[in-house]
């Protein structure tokens, strides 16, 4: 009788074990943006003025130390660049810029009324306001490297 679980509890344990090694969605996000901005994978331009001129073909721009991203156009990137090394982006767009927010990588925008900051900031882009994700660049290498020391 025993004998008869033992394939099934192996299968979960297995299963238990990927989900635990598996890094926060936050963190996978954040790194396939930096690695892809560092790589010219993910388009970003040098200066708002020419990020405004190229909206089409660029997904943000750097502004000092910060990186300001679309970040509709962030998630698809890391979600397709994720998958190109078989990992899985398995968190909503929301769920991670909440994250960002709270781990103190990205700036939020705090509105009268509401308890929390939204993840992101507004900025009009050709006569419509979009929402943009500030990511403080330097922090999000500095969280990396914590994550990548405390997996080692």
């Amino acid at each position: 009788m025993q004998n008869d679980w033992l394939p099934t509890l192996q299968r979960t344990m297995m299963a238990n074990e990927t989900i635990c090694r598996q890094e926060d969605p936050w963190r996978m996000f954040i790194r396939a943006v930096l690695t892809g901005t560092a790589e010219k994978l993910f388009p970003v331009a040098p200066s708002k003025e020419t990020f405004m001129q190229n909206t089409a073909t660029c997904a943000g721009f750097f502004e000092g130390d910060c990186l300001k991203i679309l970040p509709d156009r962030a998630y698809e990137f890391s979600g397709t660049y994720l998958a190109k090394s078989g990992q899985k982006l398995n968190a909503p767009l929301d769920d991670i810029l909440s994250a960002l927010l709270e781990q103190g990588i990205s700036e939020g925008y705090a509105e009268k009324g509401r308890a929390k900051p939204r993840p992101t900031k507004k900025m009009k882009l050709n006569g419509t306001t979009v929402p943009i994700l500030c990511i403080q660049w330097s922090v999000a290498h500095e969280k990396l490297e914590e994550g990548a020391e405390s997996h080692e």
